[in-house]
C-alpha cells in the first residue's frame, strides 16, 4: 500500500511541475480539470479535459500568431471570428463550421506552422480520437462504453501539456524566424549565462526536440555557409555552446553530427568555420569521429592565420589535439602571440618568455612587452623569469635599456605570486641589479 500511495504521489508531483509550464489562462484551466479527473479515477472525462485544454490553448497561439503580423494566422482567425459572429446570431449553420475548424485544429497547425512533428502528431491525433470515443457513444458499436486506462488518460494529459500547453506560439518555420532575429540582434549578450538566458526567454527553454536541432543545423550550417547572416560571426559558436547547455540531450549530438560534416567539406572556409566550432565547444571536439580528428590536425599544422595563437591556446585544452598544438607553437610569431585574449596556458607562457627575451630591438620589446609580457606577468613563473633575465644578460635580446623592459620588471614586482624578494633575487643573479626595487 505505501509503495502505491508513494507512485501516486510521485505522480501528482509530476503534473503539478508540468502544470507550472502553462501559462495562465482557459488551457491551463483545462489542463487541471484533466488532472482532478484523473486523479479521482474519472479517466473519460479526464481525456475530454486534455482534448478540450489542448483545443483552447491552439486557437489562442492562432490569436497570438495573427496579432504578430502572421498572414496565415490572421485569415484562419477572421474565419473562426466570422463563424462565431454567425453562431451569436443563433446561425445553426454555423455550428457545423465551427466543429470543422476545430477536427482540423490539429491538421492546421501542423501544415501551416510546422507546430508539430510527426511523432507528436500522431500522438495527439490519437488524443483526439479517443476524446472522441469518450465523448461520443455513437462512435461505437458496444453497449459498453469505451474504459480507458488510467495509464492511458495520464499519457493524453502528458501529451497535451508537453506538445501544446507548455510550449510557446512558435514553433516551426516562424520561432526559427524569431531565434534568428534574437541572436542577430545589435545587443545580444557575448558571455554564455546571459546568452542561456536570452534564449531561454525567446521561447528556446521549453522547446520540442525538433526546434533545438533545427537551430543547431541553422547556426552551425550558416556559420560556414558564405551568404548566411550567420557566416563566420564570432559569437556563433559561443551560441551553439549556450543551446547545449539548455538542451543537452538533442542539441550535443547534432552539433557533434553538423560539425563533422562541415569538416568533411571540400571548402577549405567552410573546414575553418568547423574548426572554429571544435576549438570553441569542448564536449563537440572530444565527440569527434577519426576523419574529423584527421582533418582537424593537417588544419592545424598548415594554419598560419593572424588568430593561430589563440586558436592554440584553445587546442591545448583538447585531449587529442593538445600534442598538434605543442607542436605548432614554435612557429608563432610575436604578432600572433599579441592577439591573445584570455588566460595562457603554461606552454604558451614559455614560447612568450622565448620571443621576449630575444627581441631583436627596442621597439619590439616595446610593443611585445605591452601586449603580452606585462598583461600577463603574474603567470610568469620562476624559470620563464629566468630565460628572459639570462637571455638579456648574455645579449641574445636587444632587452636592456628599452622602456618594455624595464616596465615589465615594475609588472612583476607588483603582480607576480613569487614575490619582491624573489624578483630582487632573480635579478641580482642574473646581472640587473641596476633595475631592483
Amino acid at each position: 500500500m505505501s509503495h502505491l500511495i508513494g507512485g501516486i504521489f510521485s505522480m501528482m508531483v509530476g503534473f503539478e511541475e508540468m502544470v507550472l509550464k502553462c501559462p495562465e489562462g482557459d488551457a491551463r484551466t483545462y489542463v487541471r480539470d484533466a488532472i482532478r479527473c484523473y486523479e479521482s479515477g474519472a479517466y473519460r472525462a479526464a481525456i475530454v479535459s486534455a482534448y478540450i485544454a489542448v483545443c483552447f490553448d491552439l486557437i489562442d497561439k492562432l490569436r497570438i500568431l495573427a496579432s504578430s503580423g502572421d498572414a496565415a494566422a490572421t485569415m484562419h482567425v477572421e474565419a473562426l471570428n466570422n463563424l462565431q459572429t454567425q453562431h451569436e446570431r443563433d446561425d445553426q449553420a454555423a455550428i457545423a463550421g465551427l466543429l470543422a475548424f476545430e477536427r482540423s485544429l490539429l491538421e492546421l497547425f501542423r501544415d501551416k506552422f510546422d507546430f508539430f512533428g510527426i511523432d507528436e502528431f500522431e500522438q495527439l491525433s490519437r488524443l483526439r480520437f479517443d476524446r472522441n470515443r469518450c465523448a461520443h457513444p455513437s462512435f461505437t458499436k458496444s453497449n459498453e462504453p469505451f474504459q480507458p486506462t488510467a495509464e492511458l488518460a495520464r499519457l493524453h494529459i502528458r501529451n497535451a501539456i508537453e506538445y501544446v500547453v507548455s510550449q510557446p506560439p512558435k514553433q516551426g518555420k516562424a520561432a526559427l524566424a524569431g531565434l534568428q532575429a534574437t541572436v542577430l540582434a545589435p545587443y545580444f549578450p557575448s558571455k554564455t549565462p546571459e546568452i542561456v538566458a536570452r534564449l531561454k526567454g525567446s521561447g528556446l527553454g521549453n522547446a520540442r526536440p525538433s526546434l533545438t536541432k533545427a537551430f543547431i543545423d541553422e547556426l552551425a550550417f550558416g556559420f560556414a555557409t558564405k551568404g548566411s547572416p550567420y557566416y563566420s560571426k564570432s559569437a556563433i559558436p559561443p551560441i551553439i555552446a549556450a543551446v547545449i547547455e539548455i538542451d543537452r540531450v538533442n542539441a550535443l549530438q547534432r552539433a557533434i553530427q553538423n560539425t563533422q560534416k562541415i569538416l568533411a567539406n571540400p571548402d577549405k572556409d567552410a573546414v575553418r568555420m568547423g574548426a572554429a566550432l571544435v576549438v570553441t565547444i569542448s564536449e563537440v571536439a572530444e565527440a569527434l569521429d577519426g576523419a574529423s580528428k584527421a582533418t582537424m590536425s593537417t588544419w592545424l599544422a598548415k594554419n598560419e592565420e593572424e588568430s593561430l595563437a589563440a586558436i592554440v591556446r584553445r587546442a591545448l585544452r583538447i585531449s587529442w589535439l593538445k600534442d598538434d598544438a605543442v607542436k605548432t607553437i614554435p612557429r608563432l610569431t610575436r604578432e600572433q602571440m599579441g592577439r591573445i585574449n584570455g588566460e595562457l596556458p603554461t606552454e604558451l607562457i614559455e614560447h612568450a618568455a622565448t620571443l621576449f627575451s630575444t627581441s631583436p630591438n627596442w621597439d619590439t620589446a616595446n610593443s611585445f612587452a605591452a601586449k603580452v609580457a606585462i598583461p600577463y606577468a603574474a603567470n610568469f613563473r620562476a624559470s620563464d623569469i629566468e630565460v628572459i633575465l639570462r637571455n638579456a644578460q648574455e645579449g641574445k635580446g636587444d632587452l636592456r635599456g628599452s622602456h618594455g623592459f624595464a616596465d615589465f620588471v615594475d609588472a612583476l614586482y607588483d603582480v607576480s605570486p613569487l614575490g619582491a624578494a624573489a624578483i630582487s633575487e632573480l635579478l641580482e643573479q642574473h646581472g640587473h641589479e641596476d633595475y631592483k626595487r
